[in-house]
């Protein structure tokens, strides 16, 4: 009954059904191997313990650098991810390194800056959020 039916089918209907038919049972036997690899090899992250997320606080409040201006005291090529923990937003270091650099000044200012990592992680015995805050760099910089 369905070999009657695909041959109901016009000649171009055919291939591509054949065509389906080649890439299912091919997707079936090869399994991980690109592109018939299913959607976990995309969607696994490396195991981690410690999640990180970029921080950037003027006189102890978080708020975006482009707020500020006349940076001091901050070396924009320095600004890493913590060694061993495992991140995917270090493009947003990345940005601010590059504000940074493009609005850097020769003198002091007055807002205090501090740009660093807020490490998170779970607490195994309560399930609660544990944060602690690593400190890259302190500076100055003026509003703007």
């Amino acid at each position: 009954m369905l070999s009657e039916a695909i041959a109901a089918l016009p000649l171009r209907r055919r291939v591509s059904v054949a065509a389906f038919a080649v890439f299912f049972v091919g997707g079936l036997d090869l399994g991980e191997l690109y592109p018939f690899s299913r959607f976990s090899m995309y969607a696994a992250i490396a195991p981690r313990d410690e999640a990180a997320i970029p921080t950037f606080r003027a006189d102890g409040r978080d708020v975006p650098p482009e707020a500020l201006t006349d940076f001091f005291g901050l070396d924009p090529d320095n600004l890493a991810a913590p060694v061993g923990v495992v991140t995917s937003t270090d493009h947003v270091l990345r940005e601010r390194a590059a504000w940074i650099r493009a609005h850097q000044a020769t003198t002091p200012g007055d807002v205090k800056v501090e740009v660093g990592w807020s490490l998170i992680r779970l607490d195994p015995t309560t399930g609660g959020l544990l944060r602690r805050e690593l400190t890259l760099q302190t500076g100055t910089a003026r509003w703007r």
